[in-house]
């Protein structure tokens, strides 16, 4: 066995942080704001806060600074995530240098009042220690020009250093002092801004503090109804998991408790967290999975004790818990007996089934439709067909079950089918437990495949004559009219060394390759000849032998035509089993060669991988098997083992066979994909194969590169899930593979093809 992919695969994470009422925001205006300016006396009512430089010639040069406090005390708890102080200009200062100035905003370290503050004084009483305001580093600076600044428009500060200032100063006041950071007496150059004494229109020009902050989440979680079983539900089937979904994420908290309270005679199950019966899925719900079914005709309450389950905050907020019997309560149905599984046709471990069976399962009791699916594996390709139990396809008659494939079997493919639990139920509700394997219901269906071994086309034309038959054409095959005096046959060899007799239906399948570029649609006949020897070597027009089938076709006009051609009949079949250990050599033509017209087909050769010319046939049970496979691959040597890889390309001998490869020839094998963790999916594309009738193929998953699951399988609340595209697959046809995650999303995801014998 080989891993199919050995690359890592995110397909889903779970974050956890603390819980915030983020978002809010807070806009303060000052307590207190005024100019202080030099040998002035105090300005805490005028109207305007001025920052800059002047050349006032009756009071000497001066320079104007402003200051502003704030009280922060609301804010008790946040946390700060952005500040921005916002001024808006009162006047336009065209008396000004006309140049971009720079304003710092600093921290004042001592506070100040409206009616005291000047140049020198913080109060009126007490002095600055430095003249023009004791302050620190600059909290936040910005730049303009106030003699293009426009009346009304604003000038603001922020960034991180603010934001810490105010978060250091939060449940007190902040003091801020506005500068410029070039103070020179030889020039005007001064900022007027609106201060807080304004009225009227013009209160919306005070500055503004504006803060967004978060609060610690105070809230605890609560549960959003209804549970499931419901409160007071009845009927409830004894298998029910219990679900409680919060109105936030949720994690369990170790010691805590959880109750089923049996309110009859029976024994109350106390669970002590952690416990795996009890999980968070999808982040809100609480599942709480018994060990066993729950008693018939039984009264029960669930209790959660107030230490069991919380939310995400830092410091984390406990739900109360339900500690009465009264607020999660329900009963439980009389009827605890699930219907159990008497007998399907095709039996299990049969062969011979027809491509055309429909699947039966016969139960103890008469059923009804659940809600799930039913898998139809294949797994001899790793198809899986989902029906959902509500389709067409399927349909249920008293305690019958049947299932319509409507696309016929693959000849000598293995089956297994699975019914996802509670997919199908009894008339009174208790589930069917399902089938999770693929060991319960398999069977193999009658038939076998063989692929071309040889093939080759030649082509006429006037002159010289075309004649290709070097049986190592890389292009495809070509059959019918090319132009006047142009005309293809192709030419095919099977090998049937390890083919049994067949007992009914040949049928030789070619599927369509590349573009025509027709010009007429010549309705023609293609007939099959059986040829006695191998065709190398022969010169124009080819040979030709005993036609054994025929097929009326017209192409179509125009560059593509996405048909291919079969034969089927019972002298095809003949032809067969008189070659069965040997080799069968078939040659194609039509009956329109010489016309004029352009009117012929491009068929798959067998380089073309996954479309290869194949012939389907019937065998009493079974198909060819591994070992006739193997048998004469070139570059194989001794290394004939299902696990043996001879070429070193990481495919061993049996997953080049399910895909459809040479074991000897070095191939990629797989065509990585893409992820999309929107929708938990993975989707790759490998070729495809027919697979050998003694080997057995499946797509497993892991999420550790140890433990590895089958398809459909379920653990730790993870379920994975493959699907195929052609579904069912189809030898010859590149096959899509897409794995889907549900239920609990994992961060990292492995996938792997197992191939055994």
């Amino acid at each position: 066995m080989k891993p199919l992919l050995n690359r890592l695969t995110v397909l889903a994470a779970t974050l956890a942080s603390a819980q915030l009422a983020s978002g809010a925001i807070l806009v303060l205006n000052p307590t207190d704001d005024s100019t202080i300016r030099t040998n002035t006396l105090n300005q805490g009512t005028s109207i305007s806060l001025n920052v800059g430089d002047t050349l006032d010639t009756t009071t000497d040069n001066e320079f104007l600074r402003s200051a502003l406090a704030f009280d922060l005390s609301t804010l008790t708890g946040a946390t700060i995530n952005s500040v921005t102080l916002t001024f808006t200009v009162r006047v336009a200062e065209t008396g000004s240098q006309n140049a971009t100035m720079t304003l710092n905003l600093h921290q004042l370290t001592s506070s100040f009042t409206n009616g005291g503050v000047t140049w020198t004084s913080r109060d009126g009483t007490n002095d600055w220690t430095n003249p023009g305001g004791d302050f620190g580093g600059v909290l936040a600076s910005t730049t303009g020009n106030p003699n293009t600044a426009a009346i009304g428009s604003t000038v603001s500060f922020s960034g991180a250093t603010l934001a810490g200032a105010v978060q250091d100063m939060i449940g007190g006041s902040l003091y801020l002092l506005v500068k410029s950071n070039v103070e020179n007496i030889a020039f005007r150059n001064l900022f007027q801004f609106y201060s807080s004494n304004q009225s009227g229109g013009n209160l919306a020009y005070i500055p503004k503090l504006t803060i967004d902050y978060s609060l610690p989440d105070a809230i605890a979680p609560a549960i959003v109804p209804p549970t499931n079983p419901a409160d007071d539900a009845t009927g409830v089937l004894v298998t029910t998991n219990l679900v409680a979904t919060f109105d936030e994420a949720i994690a369990l908290e170790d010691g805590g408790t959880i109750t089923i309270d049996d309110l009859g005679a029976g024994p109350d199950t106390v669970i002590t967290l952690p416990d795996a019966r009890v999980n968070v899925v999808g982040g809100t719900d609480l599942v709480i999975t018994p060990a066993s079914p729950l008693a018939t005709s039984t009264s029960y309450a669930i209790w959660i004790s107030n230490n069991a389950v919380k939310d995400l905050a830092s410091p984390a907020n406990f739900f109360a818990g339900i500690s009465d019997t009264t607020t999660w309560s329900f009963q439980t149905a009389a009827d605890g007996t699930s219907p159990a599984l008497v007998s399907t046709t095709p039996a299990d471990g049969s062969t011979g089934a027809t491509p055309t069976s429909n699947l039966v399962a016969e139960f103890d009791e008469a059923i009804a439709a659940g809600s799930g699916n039913i898998r139809i594996r294949n797994l001899s390709t790793s198809g899986n067909t989902v029906i959902p139990v509500g389709d067409p396809r399927v349909s249920i008659s008293g305690n019958t079950l049947t299932i319509d494939p409507t696309t016929d079997l693959g000849w000598a493919d293995d089956y297994a089918i699975q019914i996802d639990a509670g997919a199908i139920k009894d008339v009174t509700g208790n589930a069917f437990a399902g089938i999770l394997d693929d060991a319960t219901w398999n069977f193999t269906v009658a038939g076998a495949k063989v692929l071309a071994a040889f093939d080759d086309r030649c082509d006429s034309v006037a002159v010289p004559p075309l004649n290709i038959f070097d049986k190592t054409r890389t292009t495809n095959l070509l059959v019918g009219p090319i132009s006047s005096g142009r005309y293809s046959r192709s030419y095919l060899t099977f090998d049937l060394a390890g083919a049994s007799a067949a007992t009914g239906e040949t049928t030789l399948v070619l599927s369509p390759e590349g573009t025509e570029g027709n010009t007429s649609s010549v309705p023609q006949t293609f007939t099959l000849f059986v040829l006695g020897a191998d065709w190398n070597g022969a010169t124009f027009p080819g040979p030709e032998g005993t036609a054994v089938a025929t097929v009326n076709f017209s192409p179509a006009t125009g560059p593509d035509d996405n048909r291919g051609i079969s034969f089927t009949s019972a002298a095809l079949t003949t032809a067969f089993n008189n070659a069965v250990g040997g080799n069968l050599h078939l040659g194609i033509k039509s009956d329109a060669e010489g016309s004029g017209f352009r009117s012929f087909l491009f068929l798959a050769s067998l380089e073309d991988v996954g479309l290869e010319p194949r012939l389907n046939y019937t065998v009493a049970s079974g198909g060819s098997t591994f070992a006739s496979w193997i048998t004469g691959k070139s570059g194989v040597g001794g290394q004939t083992a299902v696990s043996d890889d001879p070429d070193g390309d990481g495919n061993d001998n049996g997953v080049e066979n399910f895909f459809g490869t040479e074991p000897g020839v070095f191939s990629a094998g797989v065509v990585v994909g893409t992820v999309n963790p929107g929708t938990g999916t993975f989707t790759f594309t490998h070729p495809q194969g027919a697979l050998a009738s003694d080997l057995t193929v499946g797509y497993r998953w892991s999420t550790d590169l140890v433990t590895f699951h089958n398809d459909g399988a379920s653990t730790g609340g993870t379920t994975v899930t493959f699907s195929t595209v052609p579904d069912p697959v189809e030898a010859g046809t590149p096959t899509t593979v897409t794995a889907t995650v549900t239920g609990t999303p994992v961060q990292k995801l492995f996938l792997r093809v197992e191939v055994t014998q």
